[in-house]
């Protein structure tokens, strides 16, 4: 085999290579960004929130609001959100979701839970967020709501959606 040959044929081997190196990499990031959005294995379907912020007895839907000690704008969002439960209905429970047990948010007239696993399952990315879930656990939406008005902007809309009106007995 002469030289000319020989390079060809080494290079459409590492050719080769380098197309299963990428794809390799391509699958791995593709379950990275299914597991970030609750999708195991990159199938499409309802991520299922954790039994700690699912409705108690009595209500249909958990409205979450996600917050954080070093978010500023948590901080401005939380008191807007603990006034804004007061018009949802009864069907619909407000929780606070906390990474660690803060004292913070604590007081409110929310539920707080302080779990880092439901935590880090609902995380869109952005904090603050508002998530609603079924009673089943199903994520039904996720919303940023960086300003006091933007909460009461979404909030509003749950309150004025299919999600208000009161379950059939």
């Amino acid at each position: 085999m002469d030289l000319v040959t020989a390079a060809l044929v080494l290079t459409w081997v590492v050719l080769v290579l380098i197309a299963l190196g990428l794809a390799g990499m391509m699958r791995q990031l593709r379950d990275v960004q299914a597991a970030v959005h609750g999708h195991p294995s990159g199938r499409s379907g309802a991520r299922l929130a954790p039994p700690t912020v699912r409705p108690r007895e009595g209500a249909q839907f958990a409205l979450i609001l996600l917050v954080d000690d070093n978010c500023s704008a948590c901080a401005e969002v939380a008191p807007a959100f603990a006034a804004s439960v007061r018009h949802l209905p009864a069907h619909i429970e407000p929780v606070m979701l906390g990474y660690d047990n803060s004292t913070r948010y604590a007081g409110m007239d929310a539920r707080f839970v302080a779990d880092s696993t439901a935590y880090h399952h609902l995380d869109p990315g952005w904090r603050p967020a508002l998530v609603l879930i079924s009673a089943e656990g199903a994520v039904l939406l996720a919303e940023p709501v960086g300003s006091a008005d933007a909460l009461r902007t979404v909030a509003e809309h749950v309150a004025g959606s299919r999600f208000a009106q009161a379950p059939s007995a």
